[in-house]
């Protein structure tokens, strides 16, 4: 993910993230940016597929929690993440995908 220019209509994922006061957790928000909007009709917006969000140096994975939320699933719209969130080997990054229309919302917690 390159975040080097803020352009609000580039079709790659937004991410904020933030790191507890005493380091021990990053929670992570991502989600899709909507397509354009073509003859009235919805948009379905960008899938990104699979992407390894790289830990900062020092922070191993413990363990994570995420929710995902799907706009268009009547009823079901926030749903557990754990079981699609894996865990690299080396514990310094983890694999989500984010589909069109999600918002994923993960808690990395630091190895002790």
């Amino acid at each position: 993910m390159d975040a080097s220019v803020c352009d609000m209509d580039n079709p790659t994922a937004r991410i904020t993230a933030y790191v507890s006061k005493d380091g021990k957790e990053i929670s992570m928000v991502m989600w899709t940016p909507p397509s354009d909007i073509s003859a009235g009709g919805a948009s379905d917006g960008y899938d990104m597929g699979t992407m390894e969000i790289k830990m900062p140096t020092g922070f191993e994975i413990a363990s994570a929690v995420g929710i995902r939320s799907i706009g268009d699933a009547q009823g079901q719209m926030h749903q557990p993440y754990e079981d699609q969130l894996l865990i690299a080997a080396n514990r310094q990054s983890a694999f989500v995908t984010l589909g069109p229309r999600q918002i994923i919302s993960v808690k990395f917690t630091k190895q002790e």
